[in-house]
């Protein structure tokens, strides 16, 4: 960590500088080399999806991705690099319809005030790799307004799959995980606050789209709002 002036810190983290300006301004610098051409082994471009569309995602993988010196955790001698497709989640986060950006802010509430507490090793990555992941499963015109409540069930339902299975399927590169074996333990446990999760009074179970392969069913809650959902699925109501 280096002190450049009284209220100037620079601190070096992974491949990124972070320098901090006191009071209250922060920058990450990464430093990276750009690759024109779409990584062979991504299967992105390949797999069946609601969204986003085709044309779409050909701009977006016209525009190519970044290489930064980011070594994997088994490369003893740190010669490794990693992609970096930052470029591409800010095209593809333009595209992204309002409804599902209120689900999305919702869940980050839920990972900070919640999750993280619980289990450190969940981060924001994660929450929105698994809001990716959800958003190709489903047809846009799911995501809307008159459908909040379910929609953000839908992500709920998501998260729940990747924390009970463990898995959280790299974005770009399916066959990558996003998390690791080692948290196993931490996770069980916040499964089992979805497990405790209960349904408001009067209404019945009804299964997403997105889960009749998984024994987790939600209920069309049409007249209350996403943040008494939250309190709901973690026993705080």
């Amino acid at each position: 960590m280096v002190y450049l002036a009284p209220k100037i810190q620079v601190e070096s983290k992974g491949p990124a500088l972070k320098i901090r300006v006191y009071p209250g301004f922060e920058l990450d610098v990464t430093f990276c080399f750009y690759c024109p051409e779409w990584p062979t082994n991504s299967d992105w471009p390949s797999r069946p999806r609601y969204w986003p569309s085709m044309a779409d995602a050909q701009k977006i993988m016209s525009l190519g991705c970044h290489v930064v010196a980011k070594w994997a955790p088994r490369d003893k001698e740190n010669k490794s690099w990693r992609f970096s497709f930052s470029v591409a989640e800010c095209e593809l986060s333009k595209l992204v319809p309002d409804t599902a950006k209120k689900c999305f802010l919702a869940l980050k509430i839920i990972l900070k005030d919640h999750l993280q507490p619980v289990v450190p090793e969940i981060g924001s990555y994660h929450i929105k790799t698994i809001f990716l992941n959800t958003m190709e499963k489903l047809p846009v015109g799911f995501w809307a307004d008159e459908n909040i409540e379910i929609c953000f069930l839908a992500l709920l339902t998501e998260l729940h799959i990747a924390l009970r299975t463990m898995r959280c399927p790299h974005h770009w590169i399916h066959l990558l995980l996003s998390w690791t074996m080692a948290a196993a333990a931490a996770f069980r446990h916040v499964v089992c606050l979805f497990r405790r999760s209960t349904l408001p009074p009067g209404t019945s179970k009804k299964s997403l789209p997105i889960t009749k392969r998984v024994p987790f069913v939600c209920a069309p809650v049409t007249t209350v709002c996403v943040e008494k959902i939250i309190l709901w699925t973690f026993g705080m109501m």
